[in-house]
């Protein structure tokens, strides 16, 4: 089941998702961080827990890949 995304969790997400939709590959940490002015540690960290609520499937490396349904 997906939980409620804090503030800068929705954020991340809408730019990993709408870079992905433009370049056909997932988003980096860094990219985020450079779009949201934070940094790629925080990314990570935020990337984690949307990971553990089930909006990412994968948040350990430096790429983003977005939950896909059905």
């Amino acid at each position: 089941m997906k939980q409620d995304l804090t503030t800068r969790q929705q954020q991340i997400l809408d730019v990993a998702v709408k870079i992905e939709h433009v370049t056909g590959k997932p988003c980096t940490f860094y990219r985020i961080a450079q779009k949201l002015k934070i940094s790629p540690v925080g990314v990570r960290h935020h990337a984690e827990a949307l990971k553990r609520k089930g909006w990412l499937e994968k948040a350990t490396s430096p790429l983003i890949r977005r939950h896909r349904e059905g």
